[in-house]
């Protein structure tokens, strides 16, 4: 849900959707502020405490792109 609210927040049309979810690489850090990278960390790891920063940005994300989609349209 995070990464479709993203994408249709930044993009303007469908094309540039599309181009920016190819943008996608496996740079382990850049990509640390998503819950997504934390719940596969607390997978590989075998260690739940890395549960925690998911769900707290989860949180995060969901409320900031909800608030710009809602100016959006």
């Amino acid at each position: 849900m995070i990464v479709a609210l993203l994408v249709l927040t930044i993009s303007s049309d469908k094309l540039e959707g599309m181009a920016l979810t190819k943008l996608s690489t496996d740079i382990q850090y850049v990509i640390s502020p998503l819950p997504s990278f934390w719940i596969g960390k607390a997978i590989l790891e075998n260690m739940p405490l890395y549960m925690l920063p998911a769900f707290v940005l989860s949180a995060m994300w969901i409320c900031f792109l909800f608030k710009r989609y809602l100016r959006k349209i």
